[in-house]
């Protein structure tokens, strides 16, 4: 059985006490090296992603909530950087709501709303394609963000050629 450092010191005090009685045993001495081994991380055999880290989590636990808990995702879904003014689009994760604010010709402004406040956040955003849709409607868009508020930024949208409605996503990785 593992003991604790408190443990394995009482332990030792015990079993071994000293030699001058000629009380320390062979099975003394296994068990003492049986829970010394038992209590401590092998460098060779033991994986660190299960020790304990502290008194309700393995390493492993704790270094997810710190991720999850510091880098937050959120879309918005099928946008068309030409879209008409009023239109809003599917959102996920963190973004609360995505809407063409303005558009003008080729250009349009799509605001999005976080559900938290971003101020202090680094923004990540990522535009991508559906796989599904033809590559060179999809491929010419120039994509420039400002930010308006704690919890809105405006994703300024160029539609460089107007070939047809686009379906992309913006992803958006806030750490």
């Amino acid at each position: 059985m593992g003991l604790g450092r408190t443990g394995l010191t009482e332990m030792f005090g015990l079993i071994f006490p000293t030699n001058k009685s000629k009380q320390i045993k062979a099975k003394n001495h296994r068990k003492a090296l049986n829970d010394f081994s038992d209590s401590v991380f092998n460098l060779k055999d033991d994986k660190l992603e299960n020790i304990k880290y502290n008194d309700t989590n393995t390493l492993a636990q704790y270094l997810q909530n710190i991720i999850s808990n510091v880098v937050k995702k959120g879309k918005a879904i099928d946008i068309d950087a030409g879209g008409d003014k009023g239109t809003t689009y599917s959102v996920e994760g963190v973004v609360l709501k995505a809407e063409i604010t303005e558009n003008v010709g080729a250009d349009c402004i799509l605001e999005i709303t976080f559900n938290q406040n971003i101020s202090e956040k680094t923004l990540i955003p990522v535009l991508y394609a559906h796989p599904d849709e033809l590559w060179n409607n999809n491929n010419d868009v120039i994509m420039t963000l400002q930010k308006n508020s704690a919890t809105k930024i405006n994703l300024l949208l160029r539609e460089v050629s107007n070939n047809s409605i686009q379906k992309m996503t913006v992803e958006f990785i806030l750490i």
